[in-house]
C-alpha cells in the first residue's frame, strides 16, 4: 500500500452490552435526498423535469430496536432499504437492498420502516406515490473512538507483512483466517475488505476486486459524509439537516468525533474510489463510474487529480448522450433480485441464462411491475423521473441489461452485443 495512504489504528477494549447500543437514523431529509443524489445526476443527463413534484416529508420515523444478541457481542451493522411512500403517507413494498448480513439487523430495520409515516408527495396538487426512496439505517455501539481490536490488528499486520514479502503460503492461511474472523466494528469491516481487495488483486481477479472495493466503501461508515461535503462546497447545510449558528462554519456545526471521522474518510476513500473508478471503466459500468467520479470530485485529498476526474466525467456524459448502447452485466445472487440505476429511458434484456420472473421499475413519481420477455424493449416516459430497476429471478441467473438511446433503437440493438468501446481510463 502506498505510504501516503498508510492507516492509523486505534486500539479498542471489548465493550460489554450496555444501553450504549443505538440504532441510528439518518438526518431528517426527504426520501429523495436519501437516495445518494442519484436522481439529480440522472436528471441532468436524461431529461428536464416535466412537472413539479413536492417530495414526501417524514412525520414519524420509528427508530429500530438494537438486537440484544448483537449488542451483547458489541457488533455494529447497517441495512440499506428501498421503499415506496403511498398517497396516504404510509410505506409499502420495502426491499432490503444491501446489509452487513446480520438477519437480526435486517428484521429490526424492516419492522421499523414499515411503521414510518410521511406527508405524501404531491404532483399537480394531488397526493401521489413516491416510488424511488432509499435509506440506510445504522446499528452502532456507542464508543468513545472508532478503531479495531488488538486481535484484529495483529491479524491485519501479519497479512500485510505476508503481502509485502509475497509469501504465498502465509497469504493463503491468513486470508482463510480473515474470512472466518467475526468482525465487530464497521472500522474492522472496512480494513477487512481492504485486505480482501488486495488479495483479489494479487490473484488478478478483477471482478472480485471490484466487489471487495464496493464492500470497503459500504463499510467505511460514509453515512452523511458526501452530503456534508456538498454542503461545504455550496455553503449550505440543507442536505445534512444541521443547524448552523450565525458566524459558524458547517464543520463547526458537527461534533468533534464526526469531524474526526470525516477527516479519516476524506483520506481513506481516495485510493478506494480511484481503484473502483478504474475497474468500473474497465467493465463498462458507465452509471457507476459517473457516480464514483462525482464522489472523487468532493474529496479534498483528491484535489490534485480533480482536472483529470473532470475530464473523465465529461467523457462519460458524452458517451451517455451518444448512440452507443450501454451494456451492463447482471447476476442474481443470494437475494432474489439485482438492481440497477437507469441512465437512459430505453432498455432491453439480452443473453438471459436462467429464469427471470419480473421487473420492478421504481421512479421518483411512478412505479410499474412487468413480466420478463427477452424480446421486449422497455420505454420509460421522460416524466418518470430518476428510475431504478429491480430484476427478480432465480439464484445464479445472469443476463445483460442494454440501455439504448431512443434516437436510433434498431441500429443500436444490432451492435449491442459487439465489443464495448474503451472509455478513458
Amino acid at each position: 500500500m502506498n505510504k501516503r495512504f498508510s492507516l492509523i489504528f486505534l486500539i479498542l477494549a471489548h465493550f460489554p452490552f450496555s444501553s450504549a447500543a443505538i440504532a441510528k437514523l439518518p438526518p431528517e431529509t426527504s426520501p429523495q435526498e436519501q437516495s445518494s443524489h442519484e436522481a439529480t445526476r440522472t436528471k441532468q443527463i436524461l431529461s428536464t423535469e416535466i412537472t413539479q413534484i413536492i417530495d414526501a416529508k417524514a412525520k414519524l420515523r420509528v427508530p429500530p430496536k438494537f438486537p440484544i444478541s448483537e449488542a451483547k457481542k458489541g457488533i455494529d451493522g447497517w441495512v440499506r432499504l428501498s421503499f415506496i411512500v403511498e398517497p396516504d403517507g404510509s410505506t409499502s413494498n420495502v426491499v432490503i437492498l444491501e446489509s452487513t448480513g446480520r438477519k437480526s439487523f435486517e428484521r429490526e430495520a424492516l419492522k421499523a420502516l414499515k411503521q414510518w409515516q410521511y406527508e405524501p408527495a404531491m404532483e399537480g396538487g394531488k397526493p401521489i406515490q413516491q416510488c424511488k426512496n432509499s435509506v440506510q439505517i445504522d446499528f452502532k455501539m456507542a464508543r468513545e473512538q472508532e478503531g479495531v481490536s488488538r486481535r484484529f490488528l495483529s491479524l491485519y499486520r501479519k497479512l500485510e507483512k505476508a503481502f509485502n514479502k509475497n509469501i504465498q503460503k502465509d497469504i493463503t492461511e491468513l486470508i482463510d483466517r480473515l474470512e472466518s474472523y467475526e468482525v465487530k466494528t464497521l472500522r474492522e469491516s472496512f480494513y477487512k475488505y481492504q485486505l480482501m481487495t488486495r488479495y483479489a488483486k494479487h490473484q488478478q481477479n478483477k471482478r472480485k476486486e471490484l466487489n471487495y472495493l464496493n464492500k470497503t466503501f459500504q463499510f467505511s461508515g460514509v453515512g452523511g459524509f458526501f452530503d456534508h461535503k456538498r454542503a461545504v462546497q455550496s455553503d449550505t447545510v440543507d442536505a445534512v439537516g444541521v443547524k448552523v449558528k450565525k458566524g459558524e462554519s458547517v464543520d463547526e456545526a458537527i461534533s468533534a468525533s464526526t469531524q474526526r471521522h470525516y477527516k479519516f474518510l476524506d483520506v481513506a476513500l481516495f485510493p478506494v474510489l480511484h481503484d473502483k473508478l478504474l475497474l468500473e471503466l474497465d467493465f463498462g459500468r458507465v452509471g457507476d463510474a459517473l457516480d464514483t467520479v462525482d464522489k472523487l470530485l468532493l474529496l479534498s485529498s483528491a484535489k490534485p487529480n480533480w482536472p483529470a476526474y473532470q475530464q473523465q466525467k465529461q467523457t462519460l456524459i458524452d458517451f451517455i448522450a451518444s448512440d452507443t448502447p450501454i451494456v451492463t452485466p447482471g447476476f442474481i445472487g443470494k437475494r432474489d433480485f439485482w438492481q440497477h440505476t437507469l441512465i437512459r429511458n430505453e432498455f432491453q434484456l439480452a443473453d438471459v441464462s436462467g429464469e427471470l420472473h419480473k421487473l420492478d421499475i421504481r421512479c421518483r413519481n411512478k412505479r410499474h411491475v412487468y413480466t420478463v420477455n427477452e424480446q421486449s424493449i422497455w420505454k420509460i416516459p421522460k416524466s418518470w423521473q430518476g428510475c431504478n430497476v429491480l430484476v427478480y429471478g432465480d439464484n445464479k441467473a445472469s443476463f445483460k441489461l442494454v440501455e439504448l438511446n431512443p434516437s436510433d433503437t434498431a441500429k443500436q440493438l444490432k451492435g449491442a452485443m459487439a465489443e464495448k468501446p474503451r472509455l478513458q481510463g
